[in-house]
């Protein structure tokens, strides 16, 4: 970099005012072209060492990145404007920095403490690529201060090495224009066999259920999984399906070293955590009912009544015509285990309505064998949620009964038998139930 004296007096070493350029880091990872890619960012530093005195830089005319800028290699004399170039050795030799081609997914721009400066992309045939840096308006860097610009999206296929960075400075008041370099290596990442994960997910599950075996190894040549002695891949998942509890070894190894981890699978014990009815009471005919449940670690599930094979974890909507019981049988391990709900059914009916003959021994005829019996006869019935009920011999309008449920016995004779039955919601009308009852003797022979 040029120098310049301070004003009124003769130059000294000590009067010498300079520009202090850095990099930092000074180095990058090189990537190798069938590997992972080392994407570097490096910090640009423009510092004045100066106790004193201030550094300008102008821009008088407010030039934009849009406006007729200096290009590298034509006279600059023109401009109004402090600016400076910087640029790499393009190439995939030894000292280049990185190819062309990957040189153009470089991005160069202010720091975030640096707002007040621009930086726009050009390009010229003997440098290939460059960054112009000018201020947006006139700006200092005052004694002992400095500006950084962020150059990100560096990918290096080349060989290690020394590289440079060049950088060019134009029109700093009291500066000659001058070329400089700071000096970037290339190294290459020097990756130390690790293995950095090794798990199931999930980690528990119901006995032959699926879970995936997941892992990450770094800086490894060969993998093998145990039990089953498996080459798999330096990093990957695979889905496997344990019917036990079981410990999986991964074995990473390089030219020089192995490493081990352990990942271990557990069969969680079957429970049905949740069984229930929504609403449990249906207090109307035609409601419907949500059955839900929820499970753990079941590898099978089935629900009686004629539903049969369902998930761990469901509902099934249910229109029931009767009070009713649903069991959930759950297999697993330490299975099966099951869980019932009750399901009522809460309008108006009748549940049975109907006539009965029993027999009783009077005697028997010791010359035939035959048995002497008398026949009784009886009406029974059961009903739900009446307000009233009567058992009526229609013909008479005899009223036998007027309990819900229970049973009476009738004549022999044939008859015609009522159930009229009052609902306790008064939305609803009655009920009326018939049988007919077949005449019997009251005393007969029963041939042996």
């Amino acid at each position: 970099m040029g120098k310049i004296k301070k004003p009124g007096k003769e130059a000294d070493a000590s009067d010498e005012l300079n520009l202090v350029y850095g990099v930092d880091p000074n180095s990058i990872y090189v990537s190798e072209t069938s590997g992972k890619q080392e994407i570097n960012s490096i910090a640009f530093n423009i510092a004045n060492p100066h106790q004193t005195a201030q550094i300008c830089f102008v821009n008088p005319d407010n030039l934009k990145p849009t406006d007729d800028l200096p290009s590298y290699g034509e006279p600059y004399e023109k401009y109004n404007l402090s600016w400076f170039y910087i640029w790499f050795p393009w190439g995939s030799g030894k000292g280049n920095f990185t190819t062309s081609e990957a040189g153009e997914n470089i991005t160069v721009s202010p720091a975030p403490d640096n707002l007040e400066w621009y930086c726009v992309k050009k390009s010229s045939n003997s440098i290939g690529t460059y960054w112009t840096l000018f201020p947006k308006k006139a700006t200092v860097i005052d004694p002992m201060e400095s500006i950084a610009f962020i150059i990100d999206n560096i990918v290096s296929l080349t060989p290690d090495g020394m590289s440079l960075m060049y950088i060019e400075s134009h029109k700093i008041p009291g500066f000659d224009s001058a070329k400089e370099s700071q000096t970037i290596w290339k190294k290459k990442k020097v990756v130390e066999l690790a293995i950095r994960s090794f798990y199931f997910e999930p980690e528990t599950i119901a006995k032959g259920a699926k879970t995936t075996l997941q892992w990450e190894t770094v800086g490894s040549k060969s993998c093998v999984i145990n039990p089953g002695n498996m080459d798999v891949a330096l990093s990957g998942q695979m889905d496997l399906h344990p019917d036990e509890d079981k410990i999986y070894t991964l074995k990473a190894s390089d030219e020089a070293k192995s490493c081990r981890a352990n990942a271990q699978i557990y069969i969680g014990s079957v429970s049905i955590e949740s069984f229930e009815a929504v609403p449990a009471n249906v207090e109307k005919k035609g409601d419907s009912v949500a059955l839900k449940w929820k499970t753990s670690y079941a590898s099978t599930c089935a629900i009686d009544q004629g539903i049969g094979t369902v998930e761990d974890v469901g509902s099934r909507v249910l229109c029931p015509e009767k009070p009713i019981k649903y069991t959930i049988t759950c297999n697993g391990k330490n299975g099966p285990v099951q869980k019932t709900v009750q399901i009522e059914t809460m309008w108006a009916r009748i549940n049975k309505f109907n006539y009965k003959i029993t027999k009783e021994q009077d005697g028997w005829d010791p010359k035939s064998g035959n048995i002497w019996v008398i026949n009784h006869s009886f009406v029974e019935w059961d009903t739900s949620y009446l307000k009233s009920c009567s058992i009526i011999e229609k013909s008479t309008g005899k009223i036998l009964s007027n309990q819900a449920n229970g049973k009476i016995e009738v004549s022999n004779a044939q008859a015609v038998y009522q159930l009229i039955g009052i609902p306790s919601s008064e939305s609803m009308d009655k009920i009326v139930s018939e049988i007919e009852k077949k005449w019997c003797p009251d005393r007969e022979w029963l041939d042996d």
